[in-house]
């Protein structure tokens, strides 16, 4: 499924017809960074070398077989990754003379490479400005999402946690054409790696430095407690509750823990749904997730105003009914397990499998994932419940008089 030659970074799959280039810059996370990083992604998809427009770099790749070019950013614990993909059809099943490997990695070398000529480079400014400006209005518009980011700045105040991971408005409004190139200056001085996933065993690659990670947890905390009320003009009522874990992914319970959300909120069949949506029909929707790096566990809820304390106690018998062992450990076994195994038929997975086992060393191994899958017995689960506290409630919206008070 994977294997790696001495010195290179290149994993070779025999399932899969696509070829994927990855080009990684990596850093610790600024959060005064985060708008003009975001920016310069944008910016750098239309921006590509020797391609100073969007309508030449789409017919460039739109002759080089379905090939699709991307930048985005990504986060691994309290690193940020801007990341440069290029997928495209192996060449090995395209009986064209021109289209060859070589080609395709040049193609790539000159795509993450943005240009900055004065002829071209303000109309493209402005381009990735309006496409990134439109994308922070519409997620404005999610009142859910407002919810939950509101909800982890409050508690992170702050701290390293204390950030927008998909930027802001007010900062992107100060950035300028030199800022922005001035900042690629900047970004060209970090930590880099090049991977490759192909299915030529020919392919050879230098090794590119980039240090092992360690040590990527968010443990500093607000110690804020109790609830948080935020007035909205919103018809809905949006609940975010936070549960402190004491579990990070390098903890011997993560597993346990991913066990528990599960069994709590992070599947259709969950208690949260079960008990809180269709015995009390208290929410329009509700899910919990567990945010391994900064160790907590949210529940997120869409509710009527008047409906808080009695999801918060509808919730609390939720989790009861865990303590009570009212579940059965096998089916959520055979769940990890069919979500672990179907991963693996990705190439994505297989890259980012790379990254956290030789770079982000704080994550469980991938080789041992099944492993740990299996072990996670009803003696974990309590031990991991009995490590959750609920710390912090956040009521956003929903037409609340409480204006924002704790």
């Amino acid at each position: 499924f994977r294997k790696e030659k001495s010195m290179d970074i290149i994993l070779h799959h025999d399932k899969f017809h696509r070829r994927i280039y990855k080009f990684y810059r990596v850093t610790k996370i600024q959060k005064e960074d985060q708008t003009i990083r975001h920016l310069l992604c944008y910016y750098q998809e239309l921006a590509c070398k020797n391609y100073p427009s969007e309508e030449k770099m789409d017919a460039v790749l739109g002759r080089f077989y379905d090939a699709k070019f991307r930048v985005r950013l990504t986060n691994y614990g309290c690193y940020s990754l801007m990341e440069y993909s290029l997928s495209a059809i192996e060449p090995i099943f395209i009986q064209d003379e021109s289209y060859q490997s070589e080609a395709l990695e040049a193609l790539f070398l000159k795509l993450i490479e943005p240009t900055f000529d004065p002829s071209v480079a303000e109309g493209l400014f402005e381009r990735a400005y309006e496409i990134y400006e439109s994308d922070l209005l519409m997620r404005q518009e999610n009142y859910a999402t407002v919810a939950l980011q509101k909800a982890l700045k409050e508690y992170f105040k702050g701290t390293d946690r204390d950030f927008d991971s998909t930027g802001s408005l007010k900062d992107l409004e100060s950035i300028t054409l030199e800022g922005l190139k001035g900042y690629y200056e900047k970004a060209k001085q970090e930590e880099t790696l090049l991977l490759l996933c192909s299915l030529d065993e020919k392919q050879s690659r230098k090794t590119y430095s980039l240090t092992p990670k360690k040590d990527y947890h968010f443990k500093r905390r607000n110690n804020i407690r109790g609830r948080f009320y935020e007035d909205a003009p919103t018809e809905q009522c949006y609940l975010q509750v936070f549960y402190e874990t004491k579990t990070y992914a390098d903890d011997r319970l993560y597993y346990a823990m991913m066990f528990l959300n599960h069994l709590f909120g992070g599947s259709s069949s969950s208690k949260l749904f079960t008990i809180v949506r269709e015995k009390y029909g208290l929410c329009y929707s509700i899910n919990s997730m567990y945010l391994g790096a900064s160790g907590i566990l949210i529940c997120s809820a869409i509710i009527e105003k008047k409906d808080v304390d009695a999801t918060l106690k509808a919730m609390e018998e939720a989790l009861t009914s865990i303590q009570k062992e009212e579940y059965d450990l096998e089916e959520v076994r055979k769940y990890y397990l069919s979500l672990h195994r179907g991963n693996e038929d990705y190439q994505e997975t297989a890259i980012n499998n790379y990254l956290s086992d030789h770079f982000f060393l704080d994550t469980p191994r991938s080789y041992l994932e099944e492993e740990a899958i299996q072990a996670v017995s009803k003696k974990d689960l309590q031990e991991a419940f009995s490590r959750l506290e609920q710390t912090f409630v956040y009521v956003y919206g929903g037409g609340t008089d409480h204006g924002k008070t704790h």
